[in-house]
């Protein structure tokens, strides 16, 4: 269990509060997707999970322990996949790049390696440099380097919202299968209420702020296929749509 436990957050001391009292309880193994509108403090809250940021008020904790820094148990994946990667080494060389920083023999990386290639679908393009790979595949780059590390949670920030529709929803579907398989907890900020249902086993909904906080925490329960012509997945976008709605001012 990851929890937040009335986390708040401001930047300056007598500013003003970007948080406020978050209350987040996120199970082992799920697919927890955190929704609302941009700039309502969704980077933020991962921030303070990834130890990036830390609370002024309240706690945010892993299995009882409290988080005060970056560790191996998280991993975040970035939007921007190219300033993340290491551009002089090529794709290989990248994957196991934090393996080799641990101390780990050539003998135990090969295997990993190899297994998150063939993963994330790049076994044919282990020579290349991230300048020489598209948008999409410096995503699945990033994945494979970050399930490589084995952490027991991944934390991925709007990760697909700089690519087209269709290579978006590719990737949608690859990280839904590579969470089944790895078992890890992935949280997943994202704007796209689509998204969130295709993706997640749970979803928090944000206030817009200032004094952002959740507004509203749901199982998703979505038979498959997970897509908008199921009745269930259109009747919990129309539930979500109109609570973000609400916060926007929408008519």
């Amino acid at each position: 269990m990851l929890r937040l436990s009335a986390a708040s957050k401001r930047f300056h001391d007598d500013g003003p509060w970007v948080l406020k009292d978050i209350e987040l309880a996120i199970p082992e193994h799920s697919f927890f997707c955190l929704l609302g509108p941009s700039g309502c403090g969704k980077s933020t809250i991962l921030n303070m999970i990834a130890g990036f940021e830390a609370a002024n008020s309240g706690t945010v904790a892993h299995r009882d322990r409290p988080i005060i820094a970056p560790g191996p148990d998280r991993f975040v994946i970035f939007q921007e996949a190219g300033a993340a990667l290491f551009s002089w080494l090529d794709v290989r060389q990248n994957i196991e790049f934090g393996m080799k920083a641990q101390g780990r023999r050539r003998a135990e990386r090969d295997p990993v390696v190899d297994r998150y290639l063939s993963m994330v679908g790049l076994a044919d393009h282990v020579g290349k440099f991230p300048d020489e790979l598209s948008g999409g595949m410096k995503q699945r780059l990033q994945l494979a380097r970050a399930l490589a590390l084995e952490p027991q949670v991944l934390l991925m920030d709007e990760p697909f919202g700089a690519l087209d529709a269709i290579t978006r929803r590719r990737l949608q579907r690859a990280v839904r299968d590579i969470w089944r398989e790895t078992g890890s907890t992935v949280i997943f900020v994202t704007h796209d209420i689509e998204e969130a249902i295709f993706l997640g086993t749970h979803i928090a909904v944000m206030t817009a702020g200032p004094e952002a906080t959740i507004k509203s925490q749901m199982p998703c329960r979505v038979s498959e296929p997970r897509d908008p012509s199921n009745p269930e997945f259109g009747s919990l976008y129309k539930s979500i749509e109109e609570l973000m709605r609400e916060e926007m001012g929408d008519e």
